[in-house]
């Protein structure tokens, strides 16, 4: 696209003025503000015309620079924004003036971005900037999940810590959804118990499941007791321990859950802070926030993860045996590189020259005498040479 010289505006509707008022020739009128001839023509026949190229912008300018202005006061204050809470602020702007735009659902797209970025070039993200957010134990909760190979999440529990948990905090909590207690919101042996016996299996029952069932769990202790082992024997579970350290190749919330899971979450607790402002996610409004998790969850995932990791139909050749996801991310760097280099090592090449030092020149006329020489190992003229 050519460029194009920019010319003041100011200085264009100076000229022109002075050439409807003065009567002056156009061709002194250029030469005297050093406008182009063809420029002046083209005002006089278009005084309308707008002066930018493409659609018009969806937010004026003033309305532009009070975004700017929010992002930099925040950013002051020690709340940084992302990209992802501009785009929202400009959806929930958009929805509540409507206007003729050209982004899906009001949402500005990558396009609008980058060109916000450009002509805010003060306002882009900082990179290699680290910031360390220290938690407080009193608001850690644990929750349940247990998930079917048939697809279906079954009811979760939230444990609380408290020594006695607020009604508010109960009411709060989705009907059917287990609720229990421990001193720090860990899952203990006690709470498990609960959560198998108020919660799973009534859950089960419900749903007409037929028994025995088999409960893979990760064989923290918390899950093993014999008061546990008592009951599930009882109501025909049968508790199997995975594996220790394999979790990553046959636990199916790890291989596939698990991880859109966290991303679900992150964009709920972004839209949670952006429609309330000034308040945080505490103990008594976690659960309903979980409850668009579990609304997330795919059935198509779970019935794939468990065959992948091998276990709905049992077959222990559809496990991806790649037993560096069990370790670091550091030790299998390390096992990486010794294969690597073992690979290197395997392989050695001389020169012609060099291996003729070697071994003489009574060997290489040898050599030299032999009509064909034979790579198998029965051939045993190599071995008398």
């Amino acid at each position: 696209m050519p460029k194009y010289r920019a010319y003041d505006s100011a200085l264009i509707d100076k000229a022109l003025q002075e050439l409807q008022e003065k009567g002056a020739s156009v061709r002194s009128i250029a030469g005297k503000y050093g406008i182009p001839k063809s420029m002046i023509h083209f005002k006089l026949k278009h005084p309308n015309h707008k002066e930018t190229f493409g659609p018009p912008p969806v937010l004026t300018s003033k309305e532009e620079q009070c975004l700017v202005r929010w992002i930099s006061e925040l950013g002051r204050k020690g709340f940084p924004r992302k990209l992802e809470d501009l785009v929202s602020s400009v959806q929930k702007f958009l929805d509540a003036n409507p206007r003729p735009n050209p982004f899906k659902n009001n949402r500005p797209g990558n396009g609008w971005i980058k060109a916000f970025l450009r002509r805010n070039p003060q306002k882009r993200e900082q990179k290699n900037v680290y910031t360390i957010e220290k938690g407080t134990s009193k608001e850690n909760v644990t929750v349940m999940f247990t998930f079917s190979a048939s697809g279906e999440i079954c009811a979760p529990m939230i444990v609380y810590p408290y020594k006695r948990i607020p009604e508010k905090i109960i009411q709060s909590v989705p009907p059917q959804w287990g609720i229990a207690r421990s001193d720090n919101g860990w899952m203990a042996a006690e709470t498990f118990y609960e959560y198998i016996t108020n919660v799973l299996h009534p859950y089960l029952i419900k749903q007409k499941t037929i028994f025995p069932i088999i409960l893979f769990v990760d064989g923290h202790k918390s899950h093993i007791t014999y008061n546990l082992s008592v009951l599930c024997n009882t109501l025909q579970i049968k508790l199997i321990a995975l594996y220790p350290n394999a979790t990553r190749i046959l636990q199916p919330a790890d291989v596939a859950v698990f991880s859109p899971v966290k991303a679900a979450w992150r964009k709920i607790v972004r839209q949670f802070y952006l429609d309330n402002t000034g308040e945080t996610i505490n103990k008594g409004n976690i659960a309903p926030l979980l409850q668009k998790i579990v609304v997330s969850i795919k059935s198509d995932t779970l019935i794939n993860v468990f065959r992948i990791c091998g276990l709905c139909p049992f077959d222990a050749n559809k496990v991806d045996y790649d037993y560096t996801k069990c370790l670091g991310s550091t030790n299998a760097n390390m096992i990486s590189n010794d294969k690597q280099n073992n690979a290197n090592s395997n392989t050695r090449t001389m020169s012609y020259d060099a291996f003729a030092n070697i071994v003489g020149p009574t060997l290489i006329k040898k050599f030299e005498e032999i009509d064909e020489i034979n790579s198998d190992e029965n051939f045993k003229k190599l071995f008398l040479i």
